[in-house]
């Protein structure tokens, strides 16, 4: 039997009150790729992920991870288990501390002296160590950013999404942030991210979603959507 694809939603559409935000979106994302969600604000982008994640059910169609529906029992575990997602602003305990809060990921995933070595390297790569010791409002909106982003590349996961994940980050930090993806990627976990600026490498992104007030405008791999007309047209380049 085949293995099923880290995700894929079939048909997938969502509704709130009667406004559709996302409509009939086909899109599979093998173990060990990379799919970009491209669009203005308001296209539709944190939708999708926001079902991809199980965080919304769909009107219509289907979403899986993994080959299993988000919206059974064991589709939810599953995702709880095997999903890493940074959907919202950060929040964070008001009381812990930078390293507190890798600690408790660490710890939540059973990752042992495992969890002690990759906080250390997560903190470094994120410019965080000099910081361990600093309560979340202490940091400012990029380094907030920053250590959400640690506290995802800590956890063990099969799919990791991210929404607009360069918001508040410095030139230096999206490089570091598009290297971790890439070697997550070439490991074989699959990523899904948003974004509304194209300032990634090329060789991470393998296919392309561009929305439109919920409508797909145009999907197929990296350079076929580049040169297409409608990332043109909606101003994304």
């Amino acid at each position: 039997m085949a293995t099923p694809p880290a995700l894929r939603l079939d048909a997938v559409g969502r509704e709130f009150g009667g406004v559709v935000a996302l409509e009939r979106l086909d899109m599979v994302v093998p173990r060990g790729s990379c799919a970009m969600v491209v669009g203005r604000n308001g296209s539709g982008k944190t939708t999708t992920l926001r079902l991809a994640a199980g965080r919304l059910d769909p009107t219509s169609g289907i979403v899986e991870v993994a080959g299993r529906r988000t919206t059974t029992e064991g589709g939810r575990r599953h995702v709880r288990r095997s999903v890493a997602f940074a959907l919202d602003a950060p929040l964070f305990y008001p009381d812990l501390t930078v390293e507190d809060h890798l600690g408790f990921v660490a710890t939540a995933h059973g990752l042992g002296d495992e969890g002690v070595v990759r906080t250390d390297d997560l903190l470094d790569r994120f410019d965080l160590s000099r910081r361990r010791g600093f309560l979340p409002d202490q940091l400012s909106s990029g380094m907030r950013q920053k250590l959400q982003l640690a506290c995802l590349f800590l956890r063990p996961s099969d799919l990791v999404l991210l929404d607009e994940p360069t918001r508040a980050l410095d030139p230096h930090t999206r490089g570091v942030l598009w290297e971790t993806l890439q070697a997550r990627r070439d490991a074989g976990t699959a990523v899904v991210f948003s974004t509304h600026q194209l300032d990634f490498p090329a060789d991470l992104v393998d296919q392309v979603v561009v929305l439109h007030d919920g409508v797909v405008a145009d999907h197929g791999g990296f350079a076929e959507v580049m040169d297409g007309a409608a990332v043109t047209e909606l101003g994304l380049t």
